[in-house]
């Protein structure tokens, strides 16, 4: 069995600077740009920072704007 490195990942919100790290392996990330659901690959990263990663606003941010 081989481990695989974990690289961080940082992404802050282009509406409040908020800043959120997460570790990912190049298998999560390589599955993510497959097209696989974020909570799939990153089940243990809340939803607003999944949110951040993908659009580039936080969860606050988002809930704010679109409510």
């Amino acid at each position: 069995m081989t481990t695989q490195t974990q690289k961080e990942i940082t992404k802050k919100c282009i509406s409040c600077d908020y800043e959120a790290k997460i570790s990912a392996t190049n298998e999560q990330l390589q599955r993510h740009q497959n097209g696989e659901l974020i909570q799939n690959v990153f089940p243990n990263v809340s939803p607003g920072d999944r949110e951040l990663f993908i659009s580039g606003i936080c969860g606050t941010c988002f809930d704010n704007m679109f409510a």
